[in-house]
């Protein structure tokens, strides 16, 4: 092939790109005009009414993705995971309306929404059973039926049913009432079986079975988690437990390489024995960890003090906060002992003294306001109560040296044990303002239309403290709060502040003037509200407003305060409600009517009453203000 050949060929190559391209434009051109022909009218105007059809379709498409996305349809289709391993098992124990509960039902949302196919969820529920059989809950009735259906849907539609709880704890104040409209809004079909399910005794029967779960481990706090059956007790976060999570499976799961490193310090607890530090730098964290600084605490305790034994649990949960602390454990009865306790006017055993070194320790601030200056130490106030110096009531031994044994000795006048039984007597000690005292109060309501025909004695007693100046400017700030001062210059002081304290004494002042008015007045504060209410309503026109006035203002009402809560400090009594029978037995009976009848019942027998049922309830006899 010739020079002028391959020239032709190239020409003839050149001529038929230039071609192609020519038709490939005149393609596009046609293409152009036909686009310009569908968005320009006849007369060049824009044709708005198609652009505003595509614009409206768009929208359509948009909205229609969004609303199949939230009904979970594209994860179920384009999430299926390749995790092939076991799953991580998480067991959440709740109650329905609890705060917290809830709060850890929509961090689990948040975790199931990223995690869910590498985990099996459980919500099982804490309730418990009356002595007639019947399901009771800590928030009443509501919560029992919100707890039934909710394992009803989970029965009857597994797949959606976590949708709806999560809808309904929304407004979890309103459950069960709630249950059908969020129902709906999950795209449950199949309303009426789940409703059968709730009505019926099937529903019933599920939640009993349930409660085994809770009851089994023993489980009484919302929320509790267990994850692959063993208690979790790290934060309850959403980044925490999913740090968990991955720390359960053996597997480069997506989500885990995005969880960081930690978030705060208690993330960090590799090193047990050393304070984890949580740095972040950017957008990365990590963990540092550092020697513990050397704490000094010294305990002073007695080993003849059997309830004094708690001293051990103290000094463990202060192990968790102070990785250093370096305890020395002194007995009352040698000689060392006695030296430190009067050296440093210390009053109640056992007694826990940091030196200052506590101020340079890492849980310093867990502690610092429950610290009090005692000689050349810090005492933390952990509500001991044993003296040593005071004779010892029950051990046969004269502990004092003055020839008098146990109830002998003036120093167990007040001791239970040594009291005298008053048949047919019932005292409680409440905070006026205590919701568990309120409800205590309210009960007796029940219990004196009950007892009305069996001539039995009610007292009602306050718990409070009261202090000189000097003794006031030694307490900490947190219980400077619950104090107010007084006319006489005392300081009066109860857990929810002066306003509890001024309805203590005003309530005194009305069962010294109109006693048999006293549980009328109470009962009538209670159903106002303490701090809010009008105390005057409550007088109806048979009490001398003037004359309750007058005694809440003076020292007779402060008297009047000193020697009713003396007696609730001479019996080491600080939680609201405590009771006594008779004068010396003291019972855990809680604020249902049914359960203060059973404890008088017990040691008050052959009394027709007693076999009449009352009111029982959910909370426990042990719930209290302390």
């Amino acid at each position: 092939m010739d020079n002028n050949e391959n020239q032709n060929n190239l020409e003839e190559l050149k001529e038929n790109i230039i071609n192609e391209e020519n038709n490939n434009s005149s393609e596009e051109i046609k293409e152009n005009n036909k686009i310009k022909d569908f968005f320009i009218k006849s007369n060049n105007k824009i044709n708005f009414e198609r652009i505003s059809l595509i614009i409206s379709s768009l929208g359509f498409i948009i909205f229609l993705f969004l609303y199949l996305n939230t009904i979970g349809l594209f994860s179920s289709i384009f999430n299926n995971s390749s995790y092939k391993g076991d799953k991580v098992k998480i067991d959440l124990y709740a109650m329905s309306q609890c705060p917290y509960g809830v709060q850890a039902m929509d961090t689990m949302d948040s975790v199931m929404a990223s995690m869910g196919d590498v985990i099996e969820y459980n919500i099982n529920y804490i309730v418990n059973l009356d002595d007639s059989g019947n399901l009771t809950s800590l928030h009443g009735e509501p919560e029992v039926k919100g707890n039934i259906v909710q394992l009803c849907a989970k029965k009857y539609s597994e797949d959606k049913y976590l949708n709806m709880i999560s809808c309904m704890n929304e407004s979890y104040s309103e459950i069960p009432d709630n249950w059908e409209n969020c129902a709906s809004e999950a795209l449950i079909s199949n309303i009426n079986e789940i409703k059968t399910c709730y009505e019926g005794e099937e529903g019933k029967e599920l939640l009993k079975e349930n409660m085994k779960k809770a009851d089994e481990l023993q489980v009484a706090a919302s929320p509790t988690f267990y994850i692959n059956d063993e208690k979790y007790q790290s934060s309850r976060d959403e980044v925490s437990i999913k740090r968990f999570i991955c720390s359960q499976i053996d597997y480069d799961y997506k989500t885990c390489f995005d969880i960081p490193a930690c978030v705060v310090d208690s993330d960090c607890v590799d090193e047990a024995d050393k304070i984890g530090k949580c740095i972040t730098d950017g957008e990365e964290s990590y963990c540092e960890y550092y020697d513990a600084e050397t704490i000094e605490l010294v305990v002073l305790n007695d080993e003849r003090c059997e309830d004094c034994v708690f001293a051990n649990e103290v000094v463990s949960s202060l192990s968790q906060i102070f990785k250093g602390l370096d305890v020395k454990n002194v007995d009352y009865n040698t000689e060392e002992g006695k030296k430190l306790y009067e050296e440093n006017n210390l009053e109640f055993l056992p007694s826990f003294l940091f030196t200052e070194t506590v101020e340079n320790g890492e849980g310093y601030d867990n502690v610092r306001n429950y610290l009090y200056e005692k000689g050349g130490y810090l005492e933390l106030a952990i509500g001991a109560d044993f003296n040593p110096t005071l004779e010892i009531c029950d051990n046969s031994i004269d502990d004092t040296g003055n020839g008098l044994v146990d109830c002998l000795d003036s120093d167990c006048s007040s001791a239970l044990i040594c009291r005298q039984e008053i048949a047919k007597n019932l005292d409680l000690f409440v905070m006026s303002d205590c919701p568990y005292g309120v409800q205590a109060l309210d009960a007796l309501k029940e219990i004196t239309e009950n007892f009305k025909d069996d001539n039995i004695k009610i007292n009602v007693n306050y718990i409070g403290d009261y202090y000189t100046e000097e003794e006031y400017n030694s307490l900490n700030d947190s219980v400077k709060t619950m104090c107010e001062q007084r006319s006489n210059g005392k300081y009066y002081c109860s857990l929810h502040g002066g306003y509890e304290v001024e309805e203590d004494i005003r309530s005194l002042c009305v069962n010294n003037y109109y006693p048999d008015k006293f549980l009328e007045y109470v009962w009538c504060r209670n159903e106002q509200g303490i701090e809010n209410g009008d105390y005057t309503e409550c007088f109806n026109g048979r009490m001398n407003v003037n004359t309750i006035d007058n005694c809440v203002s003076s020292v007779e009402g402060t008297y009047l305060f000193e020697q009713n809560t003396q007696i609730a400090r001479d019996l080491n009594i600080g939680s609201s409600p405590s009771w006594i029978i008779n004068n010396k037995y003291i019972e855990s009976s809680g604020v249902a009517a049914d359960n203060i009848k059973k404890s008088f019942c017990k040691y008050n027998l052959n009394i027709e009453s007693c076999d009449n049922e009352l009111t029982s309830s959910s909370i426990p006899t042990d719930a209290s203000c302390n």
